[in-house]
């Protein structure tokens, strides 16, 4: 270490002469490693012919280390297994040790994602580990540690909304999503890492107040398991399955019980290779925190227009405006903004438009308490159409403008994926207008 604090010509030529051949592999890659401080293209070339001559089991840990600790480290090795390849088996330990040293908000930098490139290309892809389901105590504490140290929450919030985890199926954020699990927008100021982890795994384990399950079997021999919502005189509220609200009489029902049990699926997350689910818990872990849903108003709950041939051949023939009077024609999805409040393009359905046109459509609802106008600021109009209740609405330099009537207003937007520029779409409600008037965004459409 004091020779590479020396910093002089002197102190570099000495660990040159260290890592020469006449030295203990460990001594050597020591010196490399010492060497990437005071030059990085020459500790990066030493250091790559260090690994196609040492033996396979050298410890190689600490050189990995000094070549990521900086952008021109990082691309110098990237530089120099690029010009030549290095051994399978450092290749891989590389691979691994950077998803462990490397903090999330360097994942997706430039030097980083060639690095990854370079080892990938010597042989060092990481095998598909199956998230296991069950863990022990001690197994979920060292779990709950790479979480802390190594999780990439933006890699997780999007694990989250894969659509086969059915996580916005069941949960809401900033009150978007399904009612059938509690609302995360707040998961991570309440819950330690672990508490999140188990949550996971073990959903019936503990389950939260207003969310234990119902058993109830009705007097004509039907039941059905649901959640109690409220318990009146004459009748009972549940919300069942399908986050939909039930109204039962109760001079219609023979028992109703609390049953152990959640309706989230023990093993969901079995699908998942170890990093997707250490990047999920990570990403929950930080609901409320460093991930906070704004305070601004923006559109969460949406429709999206599914891809078809009849869809593909109307709007050929009719444009936009076929989905914006859609008459239950028009196949749709329900998809939901990120926590920041923007959805992403490349999770909307494209649906051809002839002549080499590219649309995707997304629909919301919006309700006008009191007649006024209506300011919707959008992140970019650049081939953007917009329909309200079916009749063209004239768009401003920011978004949409216009006096709406009291009621529930359908919004439809057409975006045009040739001319749209951006990576995903954000509505924002502006309220502080003058004359503006008092809207409410749908959560339910």
């Amino acid at each position: 270490v004091a020779l590479s604090a020396m910093g002089s010509e002197k102190s570099k030529k000495i660990l040159i002469d260290l890592t020469g051949t006449k030295n203990s592999p460990e001594l050597r890659v020591m010196s490399a490693t010492q060497l990437v401080g005071l030059d990085a293209n020459e500790a990066a070339k030493i250091g790559t012919d260090l690994m196609r001559t040492v033996p396979a089991e050298t410890d190689v840990t600490d050189l990995f280390k000094a070549f990521f600790a900086t952008k021109t480290a990082t691309e110098a090795l990237s530089g120099a297994i690029n010009t030549r390849k290095i051994p399978e088996n450092f290749a891989k330990a590389g691979r691994q040790l950077m998803g462990r040293n490397i903090p999330w908000t360097r994942r997706r930098a430039d030097d980083v994602v060639q690095l990854e490139k370079a080892l990938e290309a010597s042989g060092g892809t990481l095998p598909v580990e199956k998230m296991p389901q069950q863990l022990n105590d001690r197994e979920i504490t060292a779990l709950a540690k790479t979480v802390v140290e190594t999780a990439d929450p933006a890699l997780g919030e999007k694990v989250f909304r894969k659509s086969e985890l059915l996580c916005q199926t069941c949960h809401a954020i900033g009150g978007a999503g399904g009612r059938i699990g509690p609302d995360l927008s707040s998961l991570g100021t309440s819950s330690p890492v672990e508490t999140i982890i188990r949550s996971v795994l073990y959903p019936t384990l503990s389950i939260k107040e207003g969310y234990e399950l119902q058993r109830i079997v009705k007097k004509d021999g039907s039941e059905m398991m649901a959640y109690l919502v409220s318990n009146g005189n004459t009748e009972v509220v549940v919300r069942d399955v399908a986050g939909q609200e039930i109204s039962i009489a109760k001079n219609q029902i023979l028992t109703i019980e609390k049953t152990p049990g959640s309706l989230m699926p023990a093993s969901l997350t079995a699908g998942l290779d170890k990093k997707e689910f250490v990047d999920l818990i990570g990403f929950l872990s930080k609901m409320g925190g460093q991930y906070r849903v704004p305070t601004s108003r923006f559109v969460r709950r949406w429709n999206t227009a599914m891809e078809s041939k009849e869809l593909t051949r109307k709007v050929a023939e009719e444009g936009g405006l076929f989905v914006a009077k859609d008459k239950g024609k028009v196949i749709n999805m329900p998809i939901y903004s990120k926590v920041s409040g923007s959805l992403p393009l490349d999770e909307l359905p494209v649906v051809e438009g002839g002549a080499g046109k590219r649309f995707s459509f997304v629909r919301f609802n919006l309700e006008v308490v009191n007649k006024g106008n209506v300011e919707l600021a959008l992140n970019s109009v650049a081939g953007v159409s917009v329909w309200v209740d079916a009749k063209p609405m004239k768009m401003s330099p920011t978004g949409i403008s216009g006096e709406l009537a009291k009621g529930i207003h359908s919004f439809t937007i057409a975006i045009d994926r040739n001319a749209f520029k951006e990576n995903s779409i954000s509505v924002q409600v502006l309220d502080d207008q003058n004359g503006a008037a008092q809207l409410r965004l749908m959560m339910d459409m």
